[in-house]
């Protein structure tokens, strides 16, 4: 059974998670009225968003980037339209911060010469005191989501309902003990 956590972390910096998942719809936004370039957007929650809009062989992409004062990366989310238009818009997070840890997307980057694949699994690693890696799964007897957390070193494997119980767990247990 997946953990369920009520938000009540201890860590200073909280997981940046859901500002992501704004960045993930903007993006998906931003791909309906696509104009090519870089450009600031309107800031979130006191960051500063930035958007990188590329036309590229196989289609077009909107990379957006949630960034504080110093310019320390917060939230990352992209998303993706293959030609020809009208299509579906294949969107992902790229980063989200919890505490010191950065997660990123293990999935493969946007280039020039491949859209990346929607089905990919979502995987997000991020290394500290040990190396984590969150994935999604998927309960086939109720087709609920969950999330596995492995950590190097442990042998079990704890199950979430969320990304972002998940990267508190971490932060407030295993990365605490630095």
């Amino acid at each position: 059974m997946a953990r369920s956590k009520i938000h009540t972390t201890t860590t200073p910096d909280p997981t940046t998670y859901h500002l992501a998942e704004r960045l993930k719809g903007l993006a998906i936004d931003s791909l309906y009225r696509f104009t090519e370039g870089h450009r600031t957007l309107a800031p979130i929650d006191g960051h500063t968003v930035t958007a990188l809009h590329t036309t590229h062989p196989w289609g077009y992409s909107a990379q957006l980037h949630a960034t504080d004062s110093h310019g320390n990366l917060h939230a990352a989310a992209e998303a993706t339209a293959i030609h020809p238009l009208p299509t579906a818009i294949s969107s992902r997070i790229r980063t989200f911060r919890s505490g010191p840890l950065a997660w990123h997307n293990a999935a493969a980057r946007i280039t020039d010469d491949a859209c990346p694949d929607p089905t990919d699994a979502a995987i997000f690693v991020a290394s500290g005191h040990h190396h984590y890696q969150l994935s999604r799964r998927l309960n086939p007897a109720s087709f609920r989501e969950y999330w596995d957390l492995r950590i190097d070193g442990q042998r079990h494997e704890p199950a979430f309902a969320g990304p972002t119980g998940a990267a508190e767990y971490v932060t407030d247990t295993t990365e605490a003990q630095r």
